[in-house]
C-alpha cells in the first residue's frame, strides 16, 4: 500500500503547487462499440488526444479541492469559494437492468491485470467483463494500480451498481507509475475501460484526467464527459443548481440568485433551487435568531428574528434577569405549585383523615395524628381533635365486632368465631359425637343406631355363615356370602377375607388340574391335538421356513433361510451388492467382494468432475500462479487463480534490470525504441533500439487497404472466393465473396433432398400438397381426393342431400316422419291449420257465444266463437272477465285462461311470436340438428 500512496499523494501535491497545468479542450472521451454477445454491448472507453501523450492517473478531484480551489478562481482569495455542488466526481452510470456485466471466477477483476486471453477457451464469458485500465487491454500489463479508500464504490460496480467516488476523502481512481507507459496509439487514443451492458441500455461517463505530453509536462482535464443511448440535452454549466454531468447537448440551466438561495446537490439535471429563509422574513435560515418577541414576557430579545418560545410571570411568579436580552427569566414564588404565594401560606395538618385536621391549612406541617384499629376521631376540623379509643378489653377486637360464644374446641357447640366467652358449652359421652360445625351451631350426634351397645365407627360387617369362603368370625353385622361349586374351593381364611378359587381359569368345564396346555392351531408346527388349553404360544412357519411335522406338540419350525434375508437358501445368488461398485450385480442376495473405482475417477477411469477439460480432476486442481513467467510462479499449481504476479517491463521480479545491453545503467525498456526497418508500417527514424515492426498483410497496404479489389467491395481480388453465396441455396457456399450464378434452391415447401418441409400429421404429404375435404363417404360433400379432415353436410333427418323425403307415402312434399293428423276443413268448428293429413274428425256446427250468462248468449251455438259480451248480472268478482259491480253473486263469473287476457290474447309475448311466454318451450328448433325438439317453439 506505501507506493499506491505515495504516488497519489505526490499527483496531489504537484498539482496544488501549480507543477500541473490546467488544460481546457486539449482531451476528449468517447465510448464506442467494441463487440457483442450473449451479455449484451461490450463498449470500450477511450480518451483522445491531439499529440502524442501518456495518462498518469483518472481520478476524482474532491481530494485536491479541500482548500475550496477551482480553476479560474484565486486561490489566495477567501472569498472565492468553491460552488457547493461543481466537485465531478468520477461516475460510471447505466440503466442496464442488471448494470455492468461482471465475470467473476473466485473473484472479481477491476483492471484487466487477472485476464488472461488463453483462459477464453475455458471461460468465455471473461472477454466481455468490465474493468478499468490506463492503455493496456488483456493480457497486457500496464501496471494500473486502483487508489485506495473506494472500496464501496468498487463492491456497488461490481455487484451491478454504478461505480461513483461522489464523496470519498481521497477523491478516488487508478493511476499507473510504470516507467514506460503505454503512450496513444496511431489513432490518437489511450484505452480507459472497458464496459458491458445488456442491449440498448445507456452508458454515462464522467472523470478527470492527469496525463503528460511529449515533453513530460504534466496537464489536467476536470470533468470529461462520454455517453451512449442517451438522447436529451442538459444543463451544462457546472455553478447551475440542475447541472447534468452526462448531458451531450446545450439545455437550460437554473441558478442560485438571491443571498438565501442554493442547490440541492444533484448532478443528474434533477437539481433544483432550494430557498433557505422558510418564513420569507428576507433573514436566510442559517442567520435567523430564535428568540421571545413578545415584550411582555420574562425573556423578551430584541434581537430575535424568528418567534421561539416566550415565557410570562404568572400568579405568585415574577419576571427577573435582563428582560430584553432574551436571558430573563421567571422567578417562581410557589415553591409548592400549591397556587398560594409563598408569603400566603399557613402550616398545619392538612390530611382530613387526621383527628388534628386543621380545615385552613395550605401547607403540610408534618404533625397529622392518624387513628389506628378501633380509634376514632372525636370530629373536630381546627386543629383541636383527639383520638377515641373503641375496645374496652384491650383485646385487639372493637367493641361493636365483639361476638359471644363457646370457645372450648372440644365442644360440640363450639364457635371459632366468638370473642369473648358467654358459656353454655355442649359435650358428647358414649357412641355419641359431635356434629363438626364450628360455627356456634354444632350438635351431639348418636354413634350406636342399632342400639347393640357397639358404636357405628366399631361395627364389622360380614358373612356369618361358617360354611360360606368369606366367613367372618369378628362380623357384628351381617352381609353378603359367596359360596365355592363345581371346580371351585374356599381358600381357607375365616376372618372375611376369605375367596373363591375358581380351579378353571378358562371357565372350560375343565378343572385346572385337568387341563393340557399346547398350541390348538393345526396350522402350526408345535400343534398338539391333545391340548385342552391354548396356553402354548403358537409358532407357525414364515417365508422360507417350514414344519418339522409331529402333532404332538414337539414340532419345531426348520430355517430355510440362515443369513435371515428373506431369501431362501435355495434361491441365494453370490455377488457385489454395493450399487457404487464397479462389478455392482443387481440381482445379487448374498454378499459377494466388490471392486470401487480410485478415488475421483469413475469405474473407466475418467474424472468425475473436471470442470476445466484439462485431465486434472477437479478434487486433485491445485489453484495457484500458472505462467513460468510470474513472480510467483507454482509449478505444482494446475488451475490459474489469477494470483499470478509479474515483472515490470524491463524488469526482474527484485526490480532490477533484465536487459542493459550498452551498460549505461539505463534499463533497455528506458531507451527509445522503435522499428528500423522502412519498409515497415511504423518505421521510427527516432529508434535507437531495434523494436517490433508492423508489416502490412498480404494483399493489403498499411492503411490496411486492398492493393487491388476490382469490385471494390473490400475483400482484396487475391482473397475472392467464387461460389453461391445466397444461404437459401442449396449449394450455398459460406466461403464464397462472388456470387458466381451457380446457385441452386429446393421446390417450394421441399428441402434440398426433395423431402417435405412441413408434414404436421406426418402422414407422408407436404402440408402446401393436402387437400381439405370431408372424409365420411355418407356425407353429402364427401370428397374422394380429400387428403385432410374438412367440415362435413349431413342431410337433414328425413330428407336425402337433394333436400327430398327419404319416405311421403302420399306424394304431398311432407316427410312422413312430419305428417300432422286432424282436421283440415277449414268449415269444420274444429280446423286445425297445422294438420297435414285429415284424419276425419272435423264436425260442422254453428259460430256464437255458447255462455249463458252472456247478453248475446246464443244457445243454438255448437263452437264458442269468443264474442260473449264481458257485462253479466251475476259476478261480483273483480277478477273475472264478465264482472259486475252491481251484482250480489259471482255464480256465473268467466275468468281468462292463464296467461291469456280477457280478450284471448297473450298477457306477455316477448318475442311477438304469437305464442305466449307462458306457453313457450325452450329447446333445439333446428331440424337438421341431432337434438331437434319438433316441441320447442324458443
Amino acid at each position: 500500500m506505501k507506493p499506491n500512496h505515495f504516488f497519489f499523494s505526490t499527483a496531489l501535491v504537484a498539482f496544488i503547487l501549480g507543477i500541473v497545468q490546467l488544460a481546457t479542450g486539449q482531451v476528449e472521451i468517447h465510448l464506442t462499440e467494441h463487440t457483442t454477445s450473449s451479455n449484451g454491448t461490450t463498449y470500450r472507453l477511450y480518451a483522445d488526444f491531439n499529440e502524442t501523450a501518456n495518462i498518469t492517473s483518472v481520478f476524482a478531484p474532491e481530494a485536491i479541492y479541500q482548500d475550496q480551489w477551482w480553476p479560474g478562481l484565486d486561490p489566495s482569495d477567501s472569498n472565492d469559494d468553491l460552488p457547493p455542488n461543481s466537485i465531478p466526481s468520477i461516475s460510471f452510470a447505466t440503466d442496464a437492468s442488471n448494470g455492468f456485466f461482471q465475470f467473476a471466477l473466485g473473484q472479481h477483476y477491476n483492471t484487466p491485470s487477472g485476464i488472461i486471453p488463453s483462459l477464453f477457451q475455458f471461460y468465455p464469458d471473461m472477454a466481455f467483463d468490465s474493468w478499468f485500465t490506463i492503455g493496456g487491454a488483456e493480457g497486457v500489463s500496464a501496471g494500473v494500480q486502483l487508489i485506495p479508500g473506494q472500496a464501496d464504490a468498487l463492491n456497488n460496480f461490481n455487484n451491478g451498481g454504478m461505480f461513483d467516488t461522489e464523496g470519498f476523502a481521497d477523491g478516488g481512481g487508478w493511476y499507473t507509475a510504470t516507467s514506460t507507459p503505454i503512450y496513444t496509439d496511431e489513432n490518437g487514443q489511450i484505452l480507459l475501460a472497458q464496459l458491458t451492458v445488456e442491449e440498448g441500455a445507456s452508458i454515462d461517463v464522467v472523470l478527470s484526467l492527469i496525463w503528460r505530453d511529449a515533453a513530460a509536462v504534466s496537464h489536467v482535464e476536470i470533468g470529461l464527459t462520454a455517453s451512449v443511448g442517451d438522447t436529451g440535452a442538459g444543463c451544462m454549466d457546472s455553478v447551475a443548481c440542475n447541472y447534468d454531468a452526462s448531458a451531450t447537448e446545450v439545455g437550460e440551466c437554473v441558478f442560485a440568485s438571491s443571498p438565501c438561495e442554493s442547490c440541492s446537490g444533484e448532478l443528474d439535471g434533477t437539481g433544483t433551487v432550494i430557498l433557505n429563509d422558510a418564513d420569507g422574513d428576507e433573514v436566510c435560515d442559517s442567520d435567523e435568531v430564535l428568540g421571545c418577541q413578545n415584550s411582555a414576557a420574562c425573556n423578551y430579545n430584541t434581537s430575535a428574528t424568528d418567534s421561539g418560545a416566550c415565557s410570562f410571570a404568572m400568579g405568585c411568579d415574577e419576571c427577573a434577569g435582563n428582560p430584553t436580552s432574551g436571558s430573563g427569566f421567571v422567578q417562581d414564588n410557589d415553591a409548592d405549585d400549591d397556587g398560594v404565594c409563598n408569603d400566603d401560606e399557613i402550616l398545619g395538618c392538612t390530611n382530613s383523615l387526621a383527628c388534628n385536621y386543621l380545615i385552613a391549612a395550605t401547607e403540610d406541617n408534618g404533625t397529622c395524628v392518624l387513628p389506628v384499629n378501633c380509634e376514632t376521631c372525636s370530629g373536630e376540623s381546627d386543629g383541636s381533635g383527639t383520638i377515641v379509643d373503641n375496645d374496652q378489653d384491650e383485646d385487639g377486637v372493637c367493641d361493636m365486632d365483639e361476638i359471644v360464644g363457646c370457645l372450648d374446641a372440644s365442644a360440640c357447640n363450639y364457635n371459632a368465631e366468638a370473642t369473648d366467652d358467654g358459656g353454655g358449652c355442649i359435650y358428647s359421652s358414649g357412641c355419641d359425637y359431635c356434629s363438626g360445625d364450628t360455627d356456634g351451631s354444632g350438635s351431639v350426634l348418636n354413634g350406636d343406631i342399632d342400639g347393640d351397645s357397639v358404636c357405628n365407627s366399631d361395627e364389622i360387617e360380614g358373612c356369618l355363615d361358617s360354611t360360606a369362603c368369606n366367613y367372618n368370625q369378628f362380623a357384628t353385622d351381617s352381609s353378603a356370602c359367596e359360596y365355592a361349586v363345581g371346580c371351585a374351593e374356599c381358600s381357607g381364611a375365616d376372618d372375611g377375607t376369605g375367596a373363591i378359587i375358581a380351579n378353571d381359569d378358562d371357565e372350560d368345564g375343565i378343572c385346572n388340574s385337568d387341563e393340557i396346555s399346547g398350541c390348538q392351531d393345526s396350522n402350526a408346527c408345535n400343534y398338539n391335538a391333545d391340548a385342552t388349553d391354548d396356553g402354548v404360544d403358537c409358532q407357525y412357519p414364515t417365508g422360507c421356513d417350514s414344519c418339522s411335522g409331529p402333532s404332538d406338540g414337539s414340532g419345531v419350525i426348520i430355517d430355510n433361510d440362515a443369513d435371515n434375508d428373506g431369501v431362501c437358501d435355495a434361491d441365494e445368488i453370490v455377488g457385489c451388492q454395493d450399487s457404487t461398485a464397479c462389478n455392482f450385480n443387481e440381482n445379487a442376495t448374498e454378499f459377494g467382494d466388490c471392486t470401487y473405482p480410485d478415488t475421483g475417477y469413475n469405474c473407466a477411469g475418467v474424472c468425475l468432475n473436471d470442470f476445466d477439460g484439462d485431465g486434472v480432476c477437479d478434487g486433485f486442481e491445485v489453484s495457484g500462479c500458472i505462467y513460468a513467467s510470474a513472480c510467483n510462479y507454482d509449478a505444482a499449481a494446475t488451475d490459474d487463480d489469477g494470483s499470478c504476479v509479474f515483472a515490470a517491463s524491463g524488469l526482474d521480479c527484485s526490480g532490477n534490470c533484465l536487459f542493459d545491453v550498452d551498460a549505461d545503467g539505463v534499463c533497455d525498456q528506458s531507451e527509445v525504441t522503435g522499428c528500423l526497418d522502412d519498409t515497415a508500417c511504423n518505421y521510427n527514424a527516432s529508434a535507437t533500439e531495434a523494436g517490433y515492426c508492423v508489416y502490412p498483410d498480404s494483399g493489403y497496404d498499411c492503411n490496411g487497404d486492398c492493393i487491388a479489389d476490382a469490385d471494390a467491395d473490400g475483400i482484396c481480388d487475391a482473397f475472392e472466393v467464387d461460389g453461391c453465396s445466397d444461404s437459401g441455396a442449396c449449394n450455398y457456399d459460406a466461403a464464397a465473396t462472388d456470387d458466381d450464378g451457380s446457385c441452386v434452391f429446393a421446390a417450394s415447401g421441399l428441402d434440398c433432398s426433395g423431402n417435405c418441409l412441413f408434414d404436421v400429421d406426418a402422414d407422408g404429404v407436404c402440408d402446401q400438397s393436402e387437400v381439405t375435404g370431408c372424409l365420411d363417404d355418407t356425407a353429402c360433400n364427401y370428397n374422394a381426393s380429400a387428403t385432410e379432415a374438412g367440415y362435413c353436410v349431413y342431410p337433414d333427418s328425413g330428407y336425402d342431400c337433394n333436400g327430398d323425403c327419404i319416405d311421403d307415402a302420399d306424394a304431398d312434399g311432407i316427410c312422413d316422419a312430419f305428417e300432422v293428423t286432424g282436421c283440415t276443413e277449414p268449415l269444420a268448428i274444429n280446423y286445425n291449420s297445422e294438420a297435414t293429413e285429415d284424419d276425419g274428425s272435423c264436425v260442422y256446427g254453428i259460430l256464437g257465444c255458447t255462455y249463458s250468462w252472456a247478453t248475446n248468449y246464443n244457445p243454438a251455438a255448437t263452437e264458442d266463437d269468443g264474442s260473449c259480451l264481458t257485462i253479466a248480472a251475476n259476478c261480483n268478482n273483480a277478477l273475472a272477465c264478465n264482472f259486475n259491480e252491481g251484482s250480489n253473486d259471482d255464480i256465473d263469473c268467466v275468468f281468462a285462461l292463464t296467461g291469456l287476457d280477457c280478450n284471448g290474447d297473450c298477457i306477455a309475448d316477448a318475442d311477438a311470436d304469437g305464442i305466449c311466454d307462458a306457453f313457450e318451450l325452450d329447446g333445439c328448433s333446428d331440424s337438421g340438428a341431432c337434438n331437434y325438439d319438433a316441441a320447442a317453439t324458443d
